[in-house]
């Protein structure tokens, strides 16, 4: 599959929000030199991160979607926090890809979770982490539900999130 950007009208085979050199200045204007490798490279990583934001969120982003689309934005009837309405893709969702992007060239945005991740002691000499009962198994990553969050509507594991 070719690496095809959203350009807010609703691309059929789009598998990313953000293009290289989109991603290249936000994380210039940040001074994160982390975002490092070749155009193939980055690409990659800006479809893993837009392949996480969209199955993680899909069935609570407000407004709807295009019958035809291949991303959960841009959306019908979605209006900010202000009650304008939200035409093309978020910025915060571009954003958000951008700081999931940088992780997944190091790491794997979703990893497969031994025993359904629900572990109850790691030691490793003399370091031990004990999770809490009931502690989510899935990683969260903040700082994209913070630029997201009034993106959203319902819940995500648990936690209500609203907008007001």
């Amino acid at each position: 599959m070719a690496f095809t950007v959203e350009d807010g009208t609703g691309v059929e085979s789009a598998n990313s929000y953000v293009a290289v050199a989109d991603a290249d200045t936000y994380f210039d204007d940040r001074g994160n030199a982390t975002w490092t490798g070749a155009d193939s490279v980055k690409q990659a990583a800006l479809i893993k991160a837009t392949a996480y934001l969209d199955g993680t969120y899909r069935k609570i982003w407000i407004g709807t979607i295009g019958a035809t689309q291949g991303l959960s934005w841009p959306r019908s009837y979605a209006y900010d926090e202000y009650g304008t309405l939200i035409e093309s893709v978020p910025q915060r969702v571009e954003d958000a890809v951008c700081e999931l992007a940088v992780l997944a060239l190091s790491t794997a945005l979703s990893p497969e979770l031994t025993r359904g991740g629900k572990v109850k002691k790691v030691k490793a000499g003399p370091v031990e982490k004990e999770y809490m009962d009931g502690a989510p198994a899935l990683t969260r990553y903040p700082v994209v539900e913070n630029l997201i969050n009034d993106l959203i509507s319902g819940s995500l594991a648990n936690v209500p999130i609203t907008r007001v």
